[in-house]
């Protein structure tokens, strides 16, 4: 897997501080922006076979998911 860039951003912040509010989220991040259409299209296949509860808990929790290894 290939990182992206990670030039610091605004006020020498990285972007990923704007989505995991400390400094951890670079891998995330990168693997976030490689994996974008694989996520979108998981993410519509779920939406159409789970249940309420579980597109929220795979999708929203603040526990995180479980389908891409990034929580």
């Amino acid at each position: 897997m290939e990182l992206i860039d990670t030039t610091p951003f605004f006020f020498g912040l990285h972007p990923s501080v704007y989505y995991s509010y400390n400094d951890e989220g670079h891998e995330w991040l990168s693997f976030a922006n490689i994996y974008a259409k694989e996520i979108k299209r998981t993410f519509a296949e779920d939406y159409h076979s789970l249940t309420t509860d579980e597109l929220y808990l795979e999708w929203f929790s603040i526990n995180g998911g479980k389908k891409f290894g990034h929580n």
